[in-house]
């Protein structure tokens, strides 16, 4: 029963290394979306605009994404 306990406690580790992995990388997906929305500002965000941003979720942050980039390109046209 000890082997199958450790059993059990590894495969608990190596799922917690994915989750840990996986959090990393959409942290830094969200550091590179802000450090883009700055850019395109020319502004750094407030403390209130960051939470936004966090909360949203992927569809959302995809739409503003969108708006952002054909705000860009609309400026550049005229």
């Amino acid at each position: 029963m000890k082997l199958w306990d450790q059993f059990l406690d590894l495969k608990a580790q190596i799922h917690n290394i994915a989750a840990d992995e996986d959090k990393r990388h959409e942290n830094a997906r969200f550091l590179r979306s802000i450090e883009s929305i700055e850019r395109t500002l020319k502004r750094s965000l407030r403390g209130a605009e960051y939470r936004i941003l966090f909360t949203l979720d992927d569809p959302q942050a995809e739409l503003v994404k969108n708006l952002l980039k054909e705000a860009k390109e609309n400026e550049q046209r005229y």
